[in-house]
């Protein structure tokens, strides 16, 4: 029994596995992601010192969605392509720096951990 009295609907959301297991991998492929793909890219690029905060916000945020739209019934996940197109609009409008390997190394990571969700705790 828990000892803090919550309401109902609370309580019932706290209890749910699924609801859980599903913030527990939007958490580790979102913020995870970013923490991976940082010693990767220190692994593999000669010379790398680190992103911007703004593009590891965005990565983020890319990954959450690509997360999402694995999740959503029906054909939904054809989507993702186009928040690749995304990301290099808004880096060409920011000027910032263009990273292939970003975006494969993220759109991989988030359809792992998306796949996941999807088969073992939303079927």
């Amino acid at each position: 029994q828990a000892l803090l009295i919550l309401p109902e609907s609370i309580s019932n959301l706290i209890e749910n596995k699924r609801i859980i297991l599903t913030l527990i991998g939007f958490i580790a492929g979102g913020y995870f992601g970013a923490i991976v793909i940082h010693y990767l890219k220190k692994m593999f690029i000669k010379g790398y010192m680190g992103q911007s905060l703004s593009t590891k916000r965005y990565g983020v945020v890319e990954r959450l969605l690509i997360m999402v739209l694995i999740l959503m019934p029906g054909l939904f996940f054809l989507f993702i392509p186009t928040i690749l197109f995304a990301r290099m609009s808004i880096s060409r409008v920011k000027e910032e720096e263009y990273s292939l390997f970003d975006s494969i190394a993220s759109m991989a990571f988030a359809v792992i951990f998306g796949l996941i969700l999807k088969i073992f705790v939303w079927v």
